[in-house]
């Protein structure tokens, strides 16, 4: 294994342009406010930004009533930020739907069901169901194409009731420790799981990760990016259950580098995983690479001096580049540069959009339309919710094209249920690296 395999996999990664929106910029470009309009005000920074501000829901309905229909628009302005509640979008949008009924009430309805379905109730959907009927008999013709689209999209959307969004528990099973290793449930004897780090097919590995992470991916909804961002909401999300699968994947690694024999096991089982990072690398399973680089250099692994002094120079070079590419993984959007299927480094953009919701904006108070402070703490800033939307749209649009590889039952059920039972803490890791090789 050399170093000469991560520059080969480095150089297959072909960047492909990010698709960006610029939704701030869209929206002020196509709004031309009305003279006596208090309801939706676009200010001027000092550093040349400018954001918008709105009063009410409706408020945002009726500008975007008036656009072309923009599905980004929609989606991160009013069916994303956590402020407004699904029943008074809904109340909102039927009242407007059903004085004015326009095909761009329509897709916009449509595209709430589609990125939210999840949240309604099956009561929720019935009344959307009656709204269509009757805007359909008192139109006519003139919006059948539409009706039916939402229709369409309507009978593919189960509620909540009957699909609860994901869940998993991560109550691990009492496991001892006797001298050097713990002692496993039997469901882990290799009887029952036949991928071990020391065999041929360890590589597959980075495959059968990529279709979980996709799992977790796709069941994600906009509604978990953005309670995420608050302390008091955030273990709701389920972005949290995800957190806490990537860091059983962390402190898999290490267990299986820690609970080999000897030293010289170990760095075999070093070497494996390194060469599992880096097939991370290829198939663009960036998010399963960062979890397998943090086993590495967990510090229970790390502190085993007999362990660490097997390597040889290339692993240790090798290390050295994966850290790197780790860190350009976590401070930037490399993750979604080199197209799809791809797993992103969600933590990022999680960072961006918190650093987004919490930015404090100074006014340039030599511009028009300069607001009391009062005034301002009624409103809405929706430049916010568009700039976070467009990241949530990024990050969905990853979940759309998924990778091809068949999925091995036996594997993927270690991987999402297995693992939840086993002990892996960190202080567990710890006693089992001084267990297995003591400090002199």
């Amino acid at each position: 294994m050399t170093s000469e395999q991560l520059t080969e996999a480095l150089n297959k990664l072909q960047p492909v342009p990010i698709e960006e929106t610029h939704c701030v910029e869209e929206f002020i470009e196509h709004y031309k406010p009305k003279e006596d309009n208090k309801n939706c005000i676009v200010l001027q920074t000092t550093e040349g930004n400018k954001i918008i501000l709105v009063r009410d829901v409706l408020t945002i309905i009726d500008i975007l009533s008036e656009f072309p229909f923009n599905k980004t628009f929609w989606c991160s302005s009013l069916f994303y930020p956590v402020e407004f509640h699904e029943d008074k979008i809904f109340e909102c949008l039927t009242a407007k739907l059903l004085t004015h009924p326009s095909n761009t009430l329509l897709l916009a309805l449509q595209s709430w069901v589609e990125e939210c379905g999840v949240e309604f109730t099956e009561k929720s959907l019935n009344i959307i169901k009656d709204v269509l009927d009757y805007v359909e008999k008192v139109n006519g013709e003139t919006l059948n194409e539409s009706i039916e689209k939402v229709k369409k999209t309507l009978s593919n959307t189960h509620s909540n009731e009957n699909e609860p969004t994901f869940q998993m528990k991560f109550d691990p099973a009492p496991i001892s420790i006797d001298g050097r290793s713990m002692k496993l449930p039997d469901w882990m004897a290799p009887s029952s799981y036949s991928v071990t780090i020391l065999n041929k097919d360890f590589l597959e590995i980075a495959n059968q990760l990529m279709i979980c992470e996709f799992s977790f991916l796709e069941l994600l909804q906009p509604k978990d990016y953005y309670i995420n961002i608050f302390s008091t909401t955030r273990p709701n999300s389920n972005i949290e259950l995800y957190y806490k699968w990537n860091q059983k994947i962390t402190n898999w690694v290490a267990y299986s580098i820690i609970n080999q024999k000897n030293e010289m096991i170990r760095e075999m089982a070093f070497k494996n995983f390194l060469q599992l990072a880096i097939k991370c690398i290829e198939i663009k399973n960036f998010n399963s690479f960062n979890s397998i680089v943090n086993g590495l250099t967990h510090y229970a692994v790390v502190r085993m001096k007999k362990t660490v002094a097997q390597r040889t120079q290339e692993e240790n070079e090798l290390m050295f580049k994966l850290i790197d590419i780790q860190g350009e993984i976590q401070n930037s959007n490399y993750s979604i540069s080199y197209g799809k299927p791809a797993i992103p480094y969600l933590k990022f953009f999680l960072k961006e959009m918190s650093q987004i919701f919490e930015e404090e904006e100074e006014i340039d108070d030599t511009k028009e339309n300069i607001l009391q402070e009062d005034e301002m703490n009624k409103m809405i800033d929706i430049s916010k919710a568009f700039k976070i939307g467009e990241l949530i749209s990024q990050l969905k649009g990853f979940t759309i094209e998924k990778c091809t590889t068949q999925v091995n039952k036996q594997t993927n059920d270690f991987f999402m249920n297995g693992i939840r039972t086993m002990k892996l803490s960190n202080t567990d890791l710890l006693n089992l690296s001084m267990a297995s090789e003591p400090n002199n």
